[in-house]
């Protein structure tokens, strides 16, 4: 009986520790609106993944890992996406899976068109849905909200 009351703290610890570890951040982003001319700008989304760690691409389609996924919404008052989230060419793996493993490591920089209609300022607002993993695990998908004010 007292060996229980002894492994059930100890367990509870063990647990609180990896749940600690398996929530730090691996993956940060940056977002930020870049202008091209008085209509048209990109919304740039840059992952930066801690060392070991990395992402799937948004066109991964293996059995293996979540892809990346992109939700900007529109506003037609002010402005509206154009066309699909560009991304970078990613990392191929061939394995024991469905399909390659499409993935990055370290960063990543993907793009959506925006087309204004001269209003400023206004808010784009989205979502980024992501999943983590290094060669041993993947952690529960994040989801990380978008909010970029553009001035000009």
């Amino acid at each position: 009986m007292v060996k229980r009351f002894i492994l059930i703290p100890l367990m509870m610890m063990w647990l609180c520790a990896s749940a600690q570890d398996a929530s730090k951040e691996q993956v940060s982003w940056i977002v930020e609106y870049v202008s091209i001319d008085s209509l048209h700008g990109e919304l740039i989304m840059k992952a930066t993944m801690d060392d070991g760690m990395h992402i799937f691409a948004i066109d991964h389609t293996a059995d293996f890992g979540l892809p990346t996924f992109f939700e900007v919404s529109s506003d037609s008052s002010y402005y509206y996406t154009n066309g699909p989230v560009l991304q970078p060419d990613p990392i191929i793996k061939e394995g024991n899976f469905s399909a390659p493993l499409r993935y990055y490591s370290h960063q990543a920089t993907f793009k959506q068109a925006i087309v204004t209609i001269g209003k400023v300022p206004f808010i784009i607002k989205g979502n980024i849905n992501y999943q983590a993993c290094n060669d041993e695990m993947c952690f529960l998908p994040k989801d990380v909200p978008i909010k970029v004010i553009v001035r000009n």
